[in-house]
């Protein structure tokens, strides 16, 4: 079992995740004349728990279970300019002693305007990004966690930019703005506390697929020269993207053709998913919706090579493919620790306003994690099989068309009898607004300064 010295070591929201009603993700560069200044207070920061550790977390989590306050939770990741200004990247350090992702290196906008599918007129994220503060809670705690930030670094750092989001309220609570039950499948770890074992996968994750230099990293339970170096251990890389939900759109498209499939919208919008909007998994339950209490995951797609009761390209086949992996049936590679919250007001508010997900996730490798999940899975037309489509929730049109019609994805659907399959075209319903690519350093890495 992990002990409680990696616990103390370990951000928490990596594991088990802060506590949040809200959440600020507060994104900063450092000041070049005040790195000194910065490396001294947030070493201080550490020291007196203001940066809320993995330990730290199970207590806050557990005072919210105990419908307690928990009170504000802070964690802290850098880019890779940001580990460059504080002297801990390529141009400092030895060779073997920087870390080694090369996604992290270059950045999310070279990397997924140079190989994904996102488009430079769609980004409002600044460029020259240091680090960015995650800061948790109730709307009150996250307010006065942002004024704590500035009065403790307001010399040391200028403030780009803040993405900021929230729990849906009432009935929505748990659920993104598509309509759908989120964060439903997440890993457990082997040694780590599981509190959800029926939510599970039917196969453990590795520790080593989520935080740095533990076992499993890059399929070995000891270390290699792939493993990060050694004061990285117990880090994890964050990715941060902001999705823009296309609601409305997404709504109107599915009543329009869901008749020339024959099925309800309801139907429809459940195979671009894979789930009915309770979380039922369409493998489980093909012909309708159960309703709440029917989310778990401890179930594999049976036949595996067969997309009758779930499509090839719905969201969750895509990113988790689970035995239909013909590679690794049973494998944890592509796992990831997902950390979104929605943003942007109710659609009863205000259909027109901009809504979506602050997308987070971790991982040991972003290469072998959401690059992977991302580019080589999602856009793929030919995974996990072939002519099998693109992912329905989170593909984006196809770049570099000819004209509109070309740019338009497709899924294949059977009916829910399992009726005649038939192709589906349709557009893109996201449109992603920025983001980084981040490393969530272990909180003994502060020591280091």
């Amino acid at each position: 079992m992990v002990s409680d010295k990696d616990l103390l070591d370990i951000q928490g929201d990596i594991w088990p995740g802060l506590p949040k009603e809200f959440e600020t993700f507060y994104l900063f560069q450092i000041k070049k004349d005040k790195v000194s200044d910065f490396k001294s207070k947030l070493k201080a920061m550490a020291d007196d728990h203001t940066i809320t550790s993995a330990k730290d977390a199970q207590s806050k989590r557990q005072a919210k279970k105990d419908k307690k306050d928990p009170g504000v939770g802070i964690n802290i990741a850098f880019s890779s300019k940001g580990m460059d200004e504080l002297g801990w990247g390529r141009g400092t350090l030895k060779r073997g002693e920087t870390l080694k992702d090369r996604s992290w290196d270059v950045g999310m906008k070279t990397d997924m305007l140079d190989q994904g599918r996102d488009d430079a007129q769609d980004w409002t994220t600044p460029d020259g990004i240091h680090g960015v503060f995650l800061i948790c809670g109730s709307k009150a705690q996250v307010e006065e966690g942002v004024k704590l930030i500035e009065s403790r670094l307001k010399d040391a750092i200028t403030h780009l930019d803040s993405m900021t989001g929230n729990v849906r309220p009432g009935d929505c609570r748990g659920y993104e703005h598509f309509g759908f039950k989120d964060t439903i499948s997440q890993p457990a770890m082997d040694d780590f506390p599981n509190s959800k074992p029926e939510d599970s996968l039917p196969y453990k994750c590795a520790p080593g697929r989520i935080i740095v230099n533990r076992a499993g990293m890059m399929g070995t339970d000891h270390r290699t020269r792939l493993w990060e170096p050694e004061w990285a251990t117990n880090g994890s890389y964050f990715v941060l993207r902001k999705m823009k939900q296309l609601v409305k759109e997404f709504h109107e498209y599915s009543k329009k053709e869901a008749k020339s499939v024959g099925m309800t919208p309801e139907e429809l919008e459940a195979r671009f998913v894979g789930r009915w909007k309770s979380g039922a998994p369409l493998e489980k339950y093909p012909k309708e919706d159960p309703g709440p209490g029917h989310s778990g995951n401890n179930w594999m797609y049976e036949p595996w090579n067969k997309e009758v009761k779930c499509p090839f390209a719905s969201h969750i086949r895509k990113c988790n493919p689970r035995n239909t992996n013909p590679n690794a049936p049973t494998s944890d590679e592509s796992l990831i620790m997902r950390r979104g919250i929605p943003y942007g007001p109710e659609c009863g508010e205000n259909a027109d306003a901009e809504r979506g997900l602050l997308f987070g996730c971790y991982q040991s490798s972003i290469m072998n994690g959401f690059m992977l999940i991302q580019n080589r899975w999602i856009y793929n037309d030919a995974f996990p099989a072939a002519k099998a489509g693109q992912d329905a929730i989170a593909g984006q049109d196809i770049k570099g068309a000819a004209t509109e019609e070309d740019k338009m994805l497709s899924i294949n659907l059977y009916g829910p009898d399992g009726n005649e399959k038939k192709s589906l075209r349709f557009p893109s319903f996201v449109k992603i607004r920025g983001g980084e690519y981040f490393f969530t350093p272990p909180i003994s890495f502060f020591d280091k300064f």
